[in-house]
């Protein structure tokens, strides 16, 4: 079974600022959806490498509904979930060499929500 992290993308102001509810201490900012996407999957798979590395565990995978019902994870970081985008972060099975610089932004891109 594919492990997988959530990655929720929030806008603020005139940025993009990526979350983890696993990795709570990640803060991932930038200009665009895209961006802030690519930088988070990457800070993401380097979080789950230092785990494996170090032998511990990882956080059990939850889905979309697990985080959507933390409301002090939204209320505490400024997510209005209707203009939010969601994004499963899949995981390599085993422990895989992993570069430490981000990747290049070469993402598909991201449906916006709606301006309400």
């Amino acid at each position: 079974m594919e492990q997988y992290f959530v990655l929720v993308l929030a806008r603020a102001g005139d940025q993009w600022v990526g979350h983890s509810r696993d990795f709570l201490h990640l803060r991932i900012e930038g200009p665009t959806a895209e961006q802030v996407y690519a930088r988070g999957a990457h800070a993401i798979r380097l979080e789950v490498h230092k785990l494996r590395s170090a032998g511990l565990a990882l956080p059990p995978s939850r889905s979309y509904a697990d985080v959507r019902v933390d409301e002090g994870f939204a209320r505490e970081r400024g997510i209005r979930w209707t203009r939010a985008i969601v994004r499963m972060i899949p995981m390599p099975p085993a422990l895989q060499p992993i570069t430490t610089s981000p990747p290049e932004i070469a993402v598909d891109a991201l449906p916006l929500p709606k301006a309400s």
